[in-house]
């Protein structure tokens, strides 16, 4: 049986562009903005697949702080 390390929240759209176009999922806090949205489509092809309750974070856009954290993929 593999261990799965823990997936941390990103600290960009850079960051979350890179783990989707290595093929995989990325998380970030997120306060809802549909500009960086738009952008992280854009960049990686990927959209937000749903938002989970979490402790709080840092959003990735605005800096303010959140208790929301994306889950963000390309749909396949």
């Amino acid at each position: 049986m593999k261990n799965k390390e823990k997936e941390e929240p990103k600290q960009s759209v850079e960051e979350i562009a890179g783990v989707i176009n290595s093929g995989k999922y990325a998380t970030a806090y997120w306060v809802e903005n549909s500009d960086v949205e738009a952008k992280i489509k854009e960049d990686t092809g990927a959209t937000i697949r749903c938002l989970i309750d979490a402790p709080e974070g840092t959003c990735i856009h605005s800096g303010e702080k959140t208790t929301k954290l994306a889950i963000i993929a390309r749909a396949y």
